[in-house]
């Protein structure tokens, strides 16, 4: 390898939700970008964020969104066949590229990469695979005569299946990255400990070096900001609304974002009078999701097993917006309870309510919105992130590879 000229590889799988992608996807690049020479991304063009300093090669296929096939037993053939077919064509880019590349990163990609990773493997090619969340623990969905969706756990024999698949990528992979010290126990990975690192790319410079509006001067406005999927459980959330307003004359609420589970959410605000102080603003593009944050007293993230640390929960906390979450992925590693945000014991809707209340009349939410902006600027900067990355990818490639690249 020649240290000097240090080329790193990212394999981003196409997944349905090709916004979201697209947005992690970026603040990965821009954390690597001053690390390497050359830096190649094999993704759908979909999901490729608009960057000239990257080496762009494109799978041409991505999964459909959750919800958009009927019948059930339909798209989940469909999204095997796609499974296959994607992960042969990374490979086959992979060997395309061997000879220009000197490590491959595995983001976003779970037990999707399995085969890419035997192939990285078989050219001698180190690599590291992020692990923000178990696919084998995710739900999936479907429509109870076309009005409402109803959650449902995977069937024990898919979810076996994709269980099997992330213990191999886990054992083959040369390293895995982690977002938080508490995500290696939530996801598991405890007989892995050796080959872990801990690390994160996000953008939250824009929120930190800019003015943020004091949390007393904000009104009692909760929201939700996040892809409408059931892992997300914002089923509870929007049942929780109605109770909350209950008890408060001036709560609010705002939901942005898009997915599976919108009609459902529409439906749902009609049917139990919560609609005219629920605003719902769909999909909210990454350079104005602050302007949304910065008007919150609450964000509210109610999800199941399965998450890592979302990006989302830092930004918000980057904007002195205090988060109301579920202590799963790595969200316990940077919430404290009381301290930095709040925690859910559970994610029914009446604890949800009960908790919002509890969160709005607090006596001292304003330190705790200090303090949440604090613990991501020491932790989460940009500078920070990088050098996180670079640590690791010097762990990874058994030498000082990008001790000098960056300057």
């Amino acid at each position: 390898m020649d240290r000097e000229r240090l080329s790193i590889c990212v394999v981003s799988f196409p997944v349905g939700s090709a916004l979201l992608a697209q947005s992690i996807l970026r603040d990965l690049l821009q954390v690597l970008s001053p690390l390497c020479d050359k830096l190649f991304v094999i993704s759908s063009a979909q999901q490729m964020p608009v960057n000239d300093n990257i080496i762009a090669r494109d799978v041409g296929l991505a999964l459909h969104p959750t919800g958009t096939v009927h019948p059930l037993w339909l798209s989940d053939l469909l999204q095997i066949l796609k499974i296959i077919a994607i992960q042969l064509k990374i490979c086959w880019l992979l060997i395309t590229i061997s000879s220009d590349i000197d490590l491959v990163i595995y983001h976003t990609c779970g037990p999707y990469s399995l085969l890419p990773l035997l192939i990285s493997k078989g050219l001698g090619k180190p690599t590291s695979v992020s692990a923000s969340g178990l696919a084998s623990q995710q739900s999936y969905s479907f429509m109870d005569n076309g009005k409402r969706i109803k959650r449902l756990s995977r069937s024990a024999l898919i979810s076996k299946m994709m269980s099997l698949f992330e213990r191999a990528v886990f054992s083959i992979t040369d390293q895995i990255a982690v977002e938080t010290e508490i995500a290696i126990t939530t996801l598991k990975l405890e007989e892995f400990e050796q080959k872990i690192v801990i690390r994160k790319a996000t953008d939250i410079e824009a929120p930190l070096r800019e003015q943020t509006p004091k949390i007393e001067e904000r009104s009692n406005l909760v929201g939700f900001f996040g892809r409408l999927a059931p892992t997300k459980n914002i089923l509870g959330f929007v049942d929780a609304i109605p109770l909350v307003l209950e008890r408060s004359d001036t709560a609010r609420f705002v939901i942005g974002g898009d997915g599976p589970l919108l009609n459902a959410i529409a439906s749902t605000l009609e049917q139990t009078g919560s609609s005219q102080r629920t605003e719902l603003v769909g999909w909210v593009p990454h350079e104005q999701i602050f302007d949304h944050l910065r008007k919150l007293k609450l964000l509210v993230l109610p999800s199941y097993a399965g998450e890592g640390l979302p990006r989302i929960v830092l930004e918000a906390m980057a904007c002195g917006t205090p988060v109301l979450a579920t202590p799963v992925g790595g969200i316990a590693d940077v919430i404290e309870d009381g301290v930095t945000g709040f925690i859910l014991a559970e994610n029914s809707p009446k604890c949800i309510a009960r908790n919002v209340i509890m969160a709005l009349d607090h006596g001292h939410l304003d330190n705790i919105s200090k303090k949440a902006r604090e613990a991501v600027s020491e932790r989460y900067s940009l500078e920070a992130s990088i050098e996180r990355f670079r640590e690791s990818i010097n762990e990874l490639v058994k030498g000082p590879a990008i001790d000098t690249l960056s300057q």
